[in-house]
């Protein structure tokens, strides 16, 4: 009973090492296969070269999902790359108006409020420049002005 077992475990490590260089064989012929997606024709073939390049050629081969990175895979089965991703989507949509896709939107700067122009003062004009308006300052922002402390020192400016 042990003989068989020991066989049974003989057998299934011997076509693993027999489908090496079929695989290598699929691999030249079908460049954008994967080496999991040949060894699993292979093996579902039970080692026929022939068959697996059938079922390769036909597309019935169902393999499991192959989890591997991303780089392995050729091009055309890897998903769109960054640069192609905006071209992609607006092929697959197309409901994009162009010309509303390149202008730029810029929040609208702050009103400022006008100054405050006067034209006449105790029913006189302002001006005798022949101006309309003229911008006056109170006097008394002057009077304030003077009246201001610094309360930071002045710094030396000392080289060393």
């Amino acid at each position: 009973m042990m003989s068989s077992a020991g066989d049974t475990q003989d057998e299934a490590a011997g076509p693993e090492e027999e489908l090496l260089p079929g695989v290598d064989i699929l691999l030249e012929v079908f460049p954008t296969c994967s080496v999991e997606q040949a060894q699993w024709v292979l093996a579902k073939a039970r080692g026929d070269l022939e068959e697996a390049v059938q079922m390769l050629v036909e597309g019935k081969q169902g393999p499991p999902a192959w989890y591997g990175p991303n780089q392995d895979l050729p091009r055309c089965l890897r998903g769109p790359q960054k640069d192609e991703l905006k071209s992609f989507i607006l092929q697959k949509y197309m409901m994009v108006d162009s010309a509303e896709d390149q202008k730029i939107h810029r929040p609208m700067a702050p009103k400022e409020a006008p100054k405050k122009l006067i034209r006449y003062i105790n029913n006189q004009i302002v001006s005798t420049k022949g101006e309309r308006f003229k911008d006056v300052q109170n006097p008394e922002a002057e009077e304030m002005k003077a009246t201001y402390i610094n309360l930071k020192p002045a710094t030396k400016y000392r080289f060393h």
